[in-house]
């Protein structure tokens, strides 16, 4: 099991994750899919059976949104039930 830790200046958390996932892939992927201008990107933290999910949003006047998400049991198109972990703001 790996540590994907994130900072804010209010808040820290530690997320386990697993090695069998690539999350590290799916982190630079969405950085430059964000360079590219895309609005929206996730990325996956996979801690079975469950998941931590980062989700990142660009929204008008370019204000960055991110929020954190944890879901018990891997999310599916039928059950996406999920607790916010912590959400973020940004904005020059």
């Amino acid at each position: 099991m790996v540590k994907f830790t994130l900072q804010t200046s209010d808040d820290l958390i530690e997320i386990s994750v697993s090695y069998l996932h690539n999350s590290l892939r799916e982190l630079t992927e969405a950085a430059l899919k964000l360079s590219k201008g895309i609005k929206q990107v996730e990325v996956s933290f996979v801690d079975e059976p469950g998941e931590h999910r980062l989700v990142i949003k660009i929204e008008k006047d370019d204000k960055l949104m991110a929020d954190v998400q944890w879901y018990k049991n891997w999310p599916t198109k039928k059950q996406n039930r999920y607790k916010t972990i912590i959400q973020i703001s940004y904005y020059d």
